[in-house]
């Protein structure tokens, strides 16, 4: 069997979310640093119990969800989904940042090129029903983010 045909379709897309939700850790909370803050990742963000909880939790179900890609692909997209919401509320977040993204994008992508159509296109529409919600949730507390700029 050919190379590419071994590696399960979740992998890639996995690395991806993993690392857009490991950087930040990394260099806000567990290096040191200098005289710089960041507003998006506050140092004592991942102090609580219940802030570490549902890092583990948003985790969990991510990986979850991108291992089982290939036999329930809409259930494990939506576990992706699911979880990234989880990840922006770890970091009390009021929108879904652009690098977290990439990894649900590449997941809709093989969705959309495993599922017959109706299946992906609610995928999609789940989707982009979760991104409405921020911008519904942004317009209800009157502040001015809930959607990325980009």
């Amino acid at each position: 069997m050919p190379l590419l045909k071994r590696i399960p379709p979740g992998l890639g897309p996995g690395l991806v979310w993993f690392l857009a939700a490991i950087v930040p850790i990394v260099d806000y909370v567990v290096l040191p640093q200098p005289h710089t803050h960041s507003y998006s990742y506050p140092r004592d963000g991942l102090d609580s119990f219940a802030a570490k909880a549902l890092l583990f939790l948003a985790f969990a179900v991510v990986l979850a969800g991108f291992a089982m890609l290939r036999r329930r692909t809409l259930v494990a997209y939506g576990l992706v989904v699911a979880g990234t919401v989880v990840l922006s509320l770890t970091w009390r977040w009021d929108e879904i940042p652009p690098l977290q993204l990439i990894g649900v994008d590449l997941a809709l992508g093989y969705v959309a090129s495993v599922v017959p159509r109706r299946g992906s296109l609610g995928a999609a529409a789940g989707t982009f029903g979760v991104l409405a919600a921020y911008l519904v949730l942004r317009e209800f507390f009157g502040d001015d983010s809930g959607t990325a700029a980009e």
